[in-house]
């Protein structure tokens, strides 16, 4: 994509001039508009004006305004390789050693190169002007209404272009010229003596490639073609810091529309993530609640299977103790059928009990009863009898009576009373 570069300068005399150029994709300067202003009759700001409308500045990528300034001094300096802020504060001290002016007051931009065979150390352009001069130029480039990217005398703008030349501009600078590097690589400000022969100026056609709209060939289109080139060719981006002293008011602000759009844009999503975030608290919330409420709805219901088994469970063990109860007397209720039935009239149940599975029994054998060889296989189904067997707890030899007392121990409750 074609870069372009809106540039204006002022000579001497204060007649403005000015150029749009563009850098096509091959990377050729191409002169595609020219604007001039020398009026007398109005002011330089009128001038300054007139051609800033006339340029069609608003598609432009760059605007460079620069020209004559009074006691403007350019000079190049062998520096140490630092940060531009080291340096900016480093030129201040080097220029009080080298200029017998005062520089309290100066306004620096400097030019940050390479100086070829010198590790370490760089190449450093710098333009110095005093305050006072230099705030009337800036009142007049508000007073037009100008707003620039840069603020350049032409003589900074020289290189890449130029790079071997001396380089004299007579409209703007007529009593010096930039001399092409010496030996200790450095471009030098060379005052004209009357009596010299005065260097031959600069020509478009040693700048653009093609001059679109015919611009006459005249020193001070040529002088506005090179500050116009500097942003297209030159190592601007890399000094933009260095060369920034235009006042805050007087700078472009570039694509202002694009970065409200971008503002407004960044407002709406940050809104709709806002809004996405709500949504999505809102969601968890939803489903939090309808999980607790299922938790608490399980819970219930855990706790009603809860109370139900509790009832079960008393429920099972009612029973089994009423089972348990009705199958011990209807033990007691066989046993009783079957030793009623067995025994003789001479031989009676004086005690009868039931406890934990176990029959205690004490029998009263009278005159003629049988013998307890004879009791017992009556009692043997019912269960077995501990080690102790059975024991008298008196006997009357002579009549044949006896009182015995036993214990039976049931193995079976279901099969004992199955069998009677």
């Amino acid at each position: 994509m074609a870069k372009k570069c809106v540039a204006i300068l002022w000579d001497i005399r204060q007649r403005v001039f000015g150029v749009r150029l563009e850098k096509n994709a091959s990377g050729a300067l191409i002169l595609t508009a020219y604007a001039q202003s020398i009026e007398s009759r109005i002011t330089f700001a009128e001038r300054l004006r007139e051609v800033y409308l006339e340029l069609d500045h608003g598609r432009a990528d760059y605007v460079v305004v620069g020209g004559a300034v009074g006691e403007l001094i350019c000079q190049e300096l062998v520096m140490p390789e630092m940060k531009f802020s080291e340096l900016h504060d480093a030129l201040g001290y080097q220029l009080r050693s080298l200029l017998p002016i005062d520089l309290s007051q100066l306004n620096l931009a400097f030019r940050k190169m390479v100086l070829p065979d010198r590790a370490g150390f760089c190449r450093v352009r710098v333009q110095a002007a005093p305050g006072k001069p230099l705030q009337a130029t800036f009142d007049a480039l508000a007073a037009a209404g100008i707003k620039a990217d840069l603020f350049l005398h032409p003589f900074m703008a020289v290189d890449p272009l130029f790079a071997d030349k001396n380089v004299f501009l007579p409209e703007v600078e007529p009593d010096c010229y930039l001399t092409a590097a010496g030996e200790d690589g450095l471009r030098q400000i060379e005052v004209l003596e009357l009596l010299d022969g005065r260097p031959e100026g600069i020509h478009l056609n040693d700048i653009v490639k093609r001059n679109r709209r015919k611009a006459p060939d005249i020193n001070g289109y040529a002088a506005a073609t090179l500050l116009a080139s500097y942003p297209l060719c030159g190592d601007y981006l890399l000094n933009r810091s260095g060369l920034a002293i235009l006042p805050e008011e007087l700078r472009c602000r570039r694509f202002v529309k694009l970065v409200r759009l971008i503002f407004v844009l960044l407002l709406f999503n940050v809104a709709l993530l806002g809004v996405r975030f709500y949504q999505t608290v809102e969601q968890t919330r939803s489903a939090s609640e309808e999980l607790d409420a299922d938790i608490k709805q399980m819970e219930a219901l855990l706790s009603k299977k809860r109370h139900e088994l509790s009832l079960l469970e008393k429920r099972q063990h009612l029973f089994e103790k009423h089972y348990d109860k009705i199958v011990d007397e209807q033990i007691l209720l066989n046993f009783m059928q079957t030793i009623t039935e067995a025994f003789p009239d001479s031989l009676y149940v004086t005690s009868l009990g039931y406890d934990q599975n176990a029959i205690s029994l004490a029998v009263t054998a009278g005159n003629g009863a049988p013998t307890v060889d004879t009791i017992w296989p009556i009692l043997t189904p019912f269960g077995t009898l501990p080690d102790t067997g059975y024991r008298f707890s008196s006997i009357d030899a002579s009549k044949g009576s006896y009182t015995m007392s036993c214990v039976i121990n049931l193995e079976n409750k279901g099969e004992s009373n199955g069998q009677q």
